[in-house]
């Protein structure tokens, strides 16, 4: 098991981010911050610029990690994908938001990709 939640989400985050390597992905940007949030990874995927929320839970606690890109949430990557469209004049691209949850129990690793998640 992994100690700490900032470590727990870093490691998920290099874990998504080789996973989506592996699906053709190319990584843009990770941990984009502007003063409202962060957005995880973003990547291109073909003509896509893709928006990917990490969530990686070690406990069924507080329920599947999926819960918790609520619409708050989801509101805000929405606002910072704005930011950075902008930022960066990328304005001819279809864009995407994705979501990938990764559950790590003693016994296995289970990762799941949400494509156009909302």
């Amino acid at each position: 098991m992994i100690k700490g939640k900032k470590e727990l989400g870093r490691w998920g985050e290099k874990k998504a981010e080789h996973y989506l390597t592996k699906k053709g992905h190319t990584i843009i940007a990770q941990n984009y911050r502007q003063k409202i949030g962060e957005i995880d990874i973003i990547s291109l995927y073909h003509d896509i610029i893709v928006f990917t929320e990490v969530k990686t839970r070690q406990t069924k606690r507080f329920g599947p990690p999926s819960t918790a890109v609520n619409g708050s949430k989801q509101n805000k990557i929405k606002k910072l994908a704005n930011y950075f469209l902008q930022e960066n004049e990328l304005f001819n691209y279809n864009i995407r938001f994705d979501v990938i949850t990764i559950s790590i129990t003693e016994e296995k690793r289970v990762i799941k990709h949400f494509i156009n998640a909302f």
